[in-house]
């Protein structure tokens, strides 16, 4: 299960971890990939930790913390930061939006008299956890309408690839062509050289991933 809680309301969120741990009392096995620390603690028997496509760590929910956790996926001790609300900073805004409408192609009204200012110094969330399931479901909504109406639209896709860009038997994000057929055509751009090493990294990072999976279970490479 890939962020399967990203969606879900608090009372879904309870009854979905409920489900997860009647399902281990039934002797299945169940892997929950997931950033959010608490839950992996909350319904797990063993957690594994990857940094970068690699395993760095397994232990147990009886062994670790949330912040032991956050440390190992980010390579260093994580430190709250201090969240109490602070005055606003004084000063002329260095951005000021008033009275933002905007609509999407198909005439559905998305931003409606939207009005922020922003302080020298000062963080605005607009969007908050929203934006965990907004970017992707939106570019899911994109694919799945160049499939249906074969737009023909280039669009970024993780692709399987046999030789483009120098990589073969992997997928990796990519802009393709997706009309009818699904991805039709794999387009390469020229790479500069730190573009082209970016590149590399992803891919060797994609390759890890799929080395440690392999190694926590043996039959996905089969």
């Amino acid at each position: 299960l890939d962020e399967p809680t990203s969606v879900l309301a608090p009372s879904e969120l309870a009854a979905f971890l409920d489900l997860l741990r009647n399902l281990r009392g039934e002797g299945r096995i169940v892997v929950l990939i997931t950033h959010k620390l608490a839950e992996a603690i909350a319904v797990a028997d063993r957690i594994t930790v990857l940094r970068r496509g690699r395993v760095v760590a397994r232990t147990t929910p009886a062994e670790t913390s949330e912040e032991k956790l956050a440390g190992l996926m980010i390579g260093e001790i994580v430190i709250e930061p201090d969240a109490r609300a602070r005055p606003a900073l004084a000063g002329e805004p260095v951005l000021a939006v008033e009275g933002l409408s905007l609509d999407d192609r198909t005439g559905r009204r998305i931003l409606d008299q939207l009005s922020f200012r922003v302080a020298p110094g000062e963080i605005v969330g607009l969007l908050k956890s929203g934006s965990a399931f907004y970017a992707p479901a939106t570019s899911a909504i994109a694919m799945a309408e160049s499939y249906l109406r074969d737009k023909k639209r280039v669009l970024p896709a993780a692709a399987w690839l046999n030789g483009e860009y120098g990589v073969r038997d992997l997928y990796v994000g990519v802009p393709v062509v997706i009309g009818s057929k699904g991805v039709e055509r794999v387009v390469e751009i020229e790479l500069n050289g730190a573009e082209r090493s970016m590149f590399e990294k992803s891919a060797q990072a994609v390759e890890g991933l799929v080395e440690a999976c392999k190694k926590i279970a043996p039959h996905l490479g089969k």
